[in-house]
């Protein structure tokens, strides 16, 4: 008992000496915490955290060639071409042409902050900001701040300050434009809006976008880093869906110069024909050899053959729109007529293959639930389908009618043919 006694008594008197010591040290305890606290507000307010968006873009083995869009390939031109290198690919996904529009589509070059009082600015996308604002000269660095109290709005613009009433829903001024969302909006919050030059917010974007080559020479993994994740996912989005509308807009060019090239080479041929059959009619009618019996004949059958060709023209112009409309007012996804006579095989293997997703997804249903990823993926390749359908359709009527439109003119030539032929001589 005196033992322990006496070793509860060195335990106490530990306990109090380190209470003394930690006492003394109380103003470099208080110091370190206040430093620390400090650095820490500091860090939290100029930090931003980032957030990365990736996709990835499949390019697909282009087997099509300008003289194609004349004969069956409708539907292949749509993807990009595999003919150039990986990293031609990637220069192009990084083009400045490619990001201009994209700045220009999406109006990238504002960028709106919620000033936060402890903490870094939120970067905001142009939907959640509760106003629209327009700078009026768009060719250089702009920047301002738009405040909310109670009854007014305030604007803060290279040092003029312009205040308006926040029943208000339009204000403008010789610098700005302002218009108000939400009429019911009651926030007071402080908002900074930042104009920039396109070639500054070009060259911002470069800075936060990667482009990377992946295991398949064809598969590309594209991402964007920023402050704000749903931004983020917009601009990714916008680049994609600009870098296939340039890839169609190189595609059309292409085709309009082959197109234009063989019209112009059929209209020379057709001039040389047309003046070599003339100077053969000469000949004959100079020389009696001309036989009017014969020349009506072939005439109307050059018609009736014209004739057969439109009827064709058009059964297959109406079989599309029919299918069109099958295909547009589906609520949810079903099986598509096949062989109804579209004599387009592209048409009608992307009709079989969409009718066989649905078949397999029909059967993964019985058993599984609608959030099975199986079902999630034949759900996103049908819409995929059933877009690229509506396209190849869109270009094969197209397609029709041009050859109408030359149909149409072989028969008028050929009509008047009949009407120039000369009597058979007694």
């Amino acid at each position: 008992m005196e033992y322990t006694n006496e070793q509860g008594g060195e335990d106490q008197l530990d306990l109090l000496k380190i209470v003394f010591t930690l006492l003394s040290k109380r103003w470099l305890i208080i110091s370190s915490v206040l430093v620390f606290s400090a650095i820490g507000i500091v860090y939290n307010y100029y930090h931003q955290e980032k957030f990365q968006t990736n996709t990835t873009l499949l390019i697909s083995k282009d087997q099509s060639d300008p003289s194609s869009f004349i004969n069956n390939n409708q539907y292949d031109f749509l993807y990009s071409s595999n003919e150039l290198g990986s990293e031609d690919h990637v220069s192009v996904f990084k083009s400045t042409l490619i990001l201009n529009n994209v700045v220009e589509k999406l109006g990238l070059n504002y960028r709106y902050f919620k000033i936060n009082k402890l903490k870094a600015n939120t970067l905001l996308t142009k939907e959640s900001v509760p106003f629209e604002f327009y700078f009026k000269n768009e060719n250089i660095h702009n920047s301002c701040m738009v405040s909310f109290n109670n009854q007014s709005v305030t604007v803060e613009v290279n040092d003029n300050i312009f205040s308006f009433s926040r029943n208000e829903s339009e204000f403008e001024s010789s610098l700005f434009t302002y218009k108000t969302k939400f009429s019911n909006y009651v926030g007071q919050d402080s908002y900074i809006i930042n104009q920039y030059k396109k070639r500054e917010t070009v060259n911002a974007i470069k800075a936060s976008y990667a482009v990377n080559v992946a295991k398949t020479s064809n598969t590309y993994d594209i991402s964007y880093t920023g402050a704000n994740k749903y931004l983020n996912s917009m601009i990714l989005n916008g680049i994609v869906d600009e870098i296939i509308e340039n890839n169609i807009r190189d595609k059309k060019n292409v085709y309009h110069a082959s197109i234009n090239f063989i019209e112009s080479r059929i209209f020379t041929l057709r001039e040389k024909i047309d003046s070599l059959n003339a100077v053969i009619s000469d000949y004959k009618i100079e020389n009696g050899v001309y036989m009017p019996e014969n020349q009506t004949n072939l005439v109307l059958e050059n018609l009736n053959e014209i004739e057969q060709k439109m009827f064709t023209n058009s059964l297959q112009t109406e079989l599309s729109l029919k299918l069109i409309d099958e295909v547009e007012k589906q609520i949810s996804f079903e099986l598509l007529p096949t062989d109804i006579g579209i004599e387009n095989e592209n048409i009608n293997n992307m009709v079989l293959q969409f009718n066989t997703i649905i078949l397999g997804k029909n059967t993964l249903l019985v058993e599984s639930t609608a959030k099975n990823p199986l079902l999630i993926q034949s759900q996103n390749q049908l819409i995929d389908l059933r877009s690229n359908i509506l396209n190849s359709l869109n270009i094969y009527i197209n397609k029709l009618k041009m050859k109408l439109n030359r149909y149409d003119e072989f028969k008028q030539k050929n009509n008047s043919l009949v009407g120039i032929i000369p009597p058979e001589r007694i």
